[in-house]
């Protein structure tokens, strides 16, 4: 799977079309960890976002249990990673 995600990636990069990369980021489901390996698959990428994950209706008791009132510093993922891209930011 990650082989075709990583395959994918390269395309997009090297296609010569605008394109951004944005990852959903999920307290107690991702950690900074997470967002150091992202940054290594997508390095050079014009553009990534990182996008707030919102606590709306979860249908899935797992999930619900793992993300209810769990944070992940967005901005400290940004500062730490974001010497990668061409531009980043936050998405709320």
């Amino acid at each position: 799977m990650l082989d075709r995600i990583k395959l994918s990636v390269g395309l997009i990069m090297s296609s010569g079309i605008p394109y951004e990369f944005r990852t959903t980021v999920v307290p107690g489901i991702h950690t900074e960890k997470d967002f150091e390996e992202i940054a290594k698959w997508i390095k050079g990428a014009k553009a990534y976002y990182l996008q707030e994950y919102r606590e709306g209706k979860i249908l899935d008791n797992k999930l619900k249990k793992k993300t209810k009132g769990k944070k992940i510093n967005l901005e400290k993922i940004m500062k730490d990673i974001e010497g990668n891209f061409g531009k980043m930011g936050i998405r709320r």
